[in-house]
């Protein structure tokens, strides 16, 4: 009985058929993680304003930066986001952008605009207006 095994021209054909294949599924894989990884990012940016909209109404917190840190649910997005490579992120007083690690660019932007007011219900003061901007939708690009 004689054993049958490979040639080494077979498993080199093989080597390359899985390398060709491998060539033409990486780069997918890679620009749809990326795609995956920017896609919440919008939904992140209506939270960041409806909470800071809410706690402007509720305690006149203006502060971008403490909002996200005081709030469970912004805090754990934006540590997701923080401890993600793809981004960088810069919270301040005023901002919230995130911006993609490679490039620099903004994808998203979260500001309190000073430009539109609004007396609020008791005629007490100004509110202002917490706005969510995406700057770059090439973030969600190659």
């Amino acid at each position: 009985m004689e054993k049958r095994s490979f040639t080494l021209i077979e498993l080199i054909f093989v080597i390359v058929i899985i390398g060709l294949l491998a060539a033409v599924a990486v780069p997918k894989f890679l620009t749809t993680k990326k795609n995956a990884e920017t896609a919440n990012l919008p939904s992140v940016g209506h939270q960041v304003v409806t909470k800071a909209t809410e706690q402007y109404t509720i305690v006149q917190e203006e502060n971008l930066s403490k909002i996200i840190d005081e709030d469970k649910d912004l805090k754990r997005y934006y540590n997701e986001i923080k401890d993600n490579p793809l981004f960088d992120t810069d919270k301040n007083y005023e901002e919230f952008n995130i911006s993609w690690h490679s490039t620099g660019e903004v994808c998203l932007k979260v500001y309190r605009d000073t430009t539109v007011y609004k007396i609020n219900k008791n005629d007490e003061g100004i509110t202002y207006d917490f706005i969510v901007k995406e700057l770059n939708t090439s973030c969600n690009a190659d």
